[in-house]
C-alpha cells in the first residue's frame, strides 16, 4: 500500500513494518499547514485546565538548575557555577535536537540518538561546565499535571494527527490504547508515536516540524 499525504512525497510501502531509508523522502519533510489546521480545527481550543503560572515556572526552573549544577560538583567539588542566562525554554520534543545543536557549538561530541533522546561525551571539568550552561540556557519545559480532559485532548490529536502524520512518511506506529485507558493509565501509558531511531539533529528536528507530536499549549 502507498502511503501519500498532500504536502509529502509518495514513500513507498509500509505494509511491513517502516519504509527502508531508500525509500523514504530524498528531501527533508515539511509542515503540511491545511492538515495541520483541519486537526486543530476539529479538536478545538486546548485545555487549560491546571496550567502552570509564570512564577510557578520560574521557581521549578531554578529547581531544575540546581540539580543540574549537582552533577558538576559531585565530581569537581571546587568548580565555581558560572551565571548563565536562560535563552529560553524549550518543548520536549525539540529538547534532543537544541541540546545537541547547543553542546557541538560549545565542542561537545554530541548526536541525537532517537526522537527523543541523545547522548554526549566529556569528562573533564570544561566539559560538564559547557553541558550546564547548555541546560541552563535551553531548560525542557516541565510537565505539570495534566488533568484528564488535557490527557483526551492529548490523545486525540495524536491519534488524529501524529500518528497519521508520522506513517505517511513511512514511519509505522503502534496501535494506540482505548482512549478511556490512555486517560486512566496516564502518564504510564506506554505508548506514543514515534518515528524510531533517527540520529541525525536535522532530519529529527525537521520530522517534529512536520508531523508535532505534542500539540502546542498543552504544556
Amino acid at each position: 500500500m502507498l502511503i501519500v499525504n498532500p504536502g509529502f512525497d509518495i514513500v513507498g510501502s509500509v505494509a511491513d513494518g517502516p519504509a527502508p531509508a531508500s525509500t523514504r523522502p530524498s528531501a527533508l519533510p515539511s509542515p503540511n499547514p491545511d492538515f495541520m489546521n483541519e486537526v486543530r480545527d476539529s479538536l478545538g481550543p486546548v485545555p487549560k485546565d491546571g496550567e502552570m503560572s509564570a512564577e510557578e515556572l520560574d521557581a521549578v526552573l531554578v529547581t531544575i538548575a540546581d540539580w543540574e549544577w549537582q552533577s558538576v560538583v559531585s565530581q569537581y567539588p571546587d568548580s565555581v557555577r558560572p551565571e548563565v542566562d536562560l535563552i529560553r525554554v524549550v518543548e520536549a520534543h525539540e529538547r534532543s535536537a537544541v541540546q545537541v545543536d547547543c553542546l557541538v557549538a560549545r565542542g561537545i561530541d554530541a548526536r541525537v540518538t532517537s526522537g527523543d533522546s541523545y547522548t554526549y561525551g566529556g569528562g573533564t571539568e570544561e566539559d560538564l561546565l559547557r553541558i550546564f550552561r547548555c541546560a541552563a540556557e535551553y531548560p525542557t519545559r516541565p510537565e505539570p499535571e495534566l488533568t484528564p480532559k488535557q490527557v483526551g485532548y492529548l490523545y486525540d490529536y495524536q491519534v488524529k494527527f501524529a500518528v497519521p502524520c508520522l506513517e505517511r512518511l513511512g514511519y509505522v506506529q503502534a496501535t494506540p490504547p482505548y482512549r478511556a485507558d490512555f486517560i486512566a493509565s496516564w502518564p504510564e501509558q506506554d505508548w506514543r508515536p514515534d518515528f524510531g531511531a533517527v540520529t541525525d539533529s536535522k532530519t529529527s528536528r525537521a520530522i517534529e516540524e512536520a508531523c508535532p507530536t505534542m500539540p502546542t499549549g498543552l504544556f
